[in-house]
């Protein structure tokens, strides 16, 4: 595909890190010249120096010849602008990232205004993200796949949870649902489990379901939590606000600690159901003061990764139950694998990823790339869409030659999982995921010699 990435800071770098490696066509433009030689030195994109809202910038990186144009400077008036431009001179799809939490409730009348494909709102995106890991308090991460109902989860196992000395082929007898263990991660090694395979404390595994079974599987095992009643954040940015606002509609006391005089009377106008704390939430007896003991979940959003790893430290060290940190550079969290931190957001990751969703969905066959976090450089979770054109359409699996380090996780049909065996074959429009040590599947007939 032609892509045009207009900004190059975090959000545009991740893109055009990721989007490079799965051999589009990338135009980047940036009015830092600094940076645009950078990202030239470092990828095999074309880069431009220039101000993406200027026609003849968009011109010259050849906007009309796109099929997606992103807009994801600091700017979310630029960013409108250069999509609407971009529109204009004939890109096929434009996506706008806008960050301004008063612009959220207008998204949709921006988008027919505009006649904008998509606009990106980190803070929305980001909140619900730790939403959903809020409400699981072992639960890592969640993603869902393109039916909304299937999602794929990241769970760590702690002491007493019923999985524990558990085979793989009992986990659904025993706990009453229908799921797919498709990997565990234990003492920095990868499995991908077979029926035998037993589940033992502190393993991380990767479940794939319906949404129903999954809940299922939460509540028979323990690990569904609707119980949280307060929250502490510290640092009162613009995720900060919005998450607030989400937890306190499911009637959830927060309490936001924030040094900045004048970002406490901001947060105080938009997010009026929240307490402000006008302290330095870095500093333990500030914490302490403010009841970290007691509070159910602990999360650290300020703008420095290392305070946000070490305030967070010490929240684990108070025996908060659910503690999230906010993470810039995920490299990181590679260091803190023998930590008690866990669950990691990163909203350049988040909105990159989401971004990328959107983009992989205006492909015909190839749809979503799934990471997981703590091997991310070990394992893809691939999701395809089968064609009539493709060559494994129509033929039982014991009949494909497929390569290996590629297994067939699931076949998704008419919103139903099926877990394949030798003798199932994939139809038209089925939804096959499969994992992989091969980053590098661009279609479904890949898959086979």
């Amino acid at each position: 595909m032609n892509i045009v990435i207009i900004g190059n800071g975090k959000v545009g770098r991740s893109l055009t890190e990721n989007l490079s490696k799965k051999n589009h066509d990338i135009v980047v433009v940036d009015v830092d010249y600094t940076k645009i030689h950078k990202i030239m030195n470092n990828y095999d994109v074309k880069a431009i120096c220039g101000n993406g809202v200027i026609y003849d910038t968009q011109v010259k990186a050849d906007v009309n010849k796109s099929d997606i144009t992103i807009a994801v400077t600091s700017s979310d008036e630029i960013n409108l602008l250069a999509c609407i431009i971009a529109k204009k001179l004939g890109a096929k799809a434009t996506i706008a990232r806008v960050s301004n939490i008063e612009y959220l409730y207008q998204l949709d009348f921006m988008m027919k205004s505009f006649d904008l494909d998509k606009i990106v709102s980190p803070e929305k995106i980001v909140s619900e993200e730790i939403i959903n890991v809020l409400r699981y308090p072992n639960c890592l991460s969640i993603t869902s796949f393109k039916d909304e109902s299937i999602k794929l989860i990241e769970i760590i196992l702690k002491k007493n949870n019923r999985m524990i000395n558990t085979k793989i082929i009992d986990i659904n007898k025993k706990f009453k649902t229908s799921v797919l263990v498709y990997a565990v991660y234990r003492n920095k090694e990868i499995f991908i489990p077979n029926y035998d395979f037993i589940l033992e404390e502190n393993d991380k595994v990767y479940i794939i379901g319906k949404y129903n079974n999954i809940q299922s599987l939460f509540l028979n095992t323990g690990i569904l939590h609707d119980n949280i009643k307060s929250v502490i954040i510290v640092g009162g940015g613009n995720v900060s606000i919005c998450l607030a606002n989400k937890l306190s509609d499911l009637g959830i006391k927060v309490k936001i600690i924030e040094k900045d005089i004048e970002k406490c009377r901001l947060i105080t106008h938009l997010a009026p159901r929240s307490k402000i704390i006008n302290e330095d939430g870095t500093i333990p007896d500030v914490l302490l003061e403010e009841g970290i003991r007691s509070t159910d979940v602990f999360v650290s959003m300020t703008d420095v990764d290392e305070k946000n790893i070490i305030v967070s430290m010490y929240a684990s060290h108070c025996n908060v139950e659910k503690v999230i940190t906010k993470i810039n550079d995920v490299s990181t969290t590679n260091l803190l694998e023998s930590s008690d931190l866990t669950a990691f957001i990163s909203p350049k990751e988040i909105i990159s990823s989401y971004i990328i969703k959107c983009i992989q969905e205006k492909e015909c066959t190839f749809l979503k790339e799934y990471m997981t976090k703590k091997v991310s450089y070990k394992v893809t979770v691939l999701e395809f869409e089968a064609t009539k054109k493709d060559k494994v359409t129509g033929l039982l699996l014991k009949n494909l030659n497929i390569k290996p380090n590629i297994i067939i996780l699931a076949i998704i049909r008419n919103s139903s999982i099926i877990v394949p065996t030798n003798d199932d074959y994939i139809r038209n429009n089925d939804n096959v995921i499969l994992i992989t040590t091969n980053k590098f599947l661009r279609r479904l007939d890949n898959i086979i010699y």
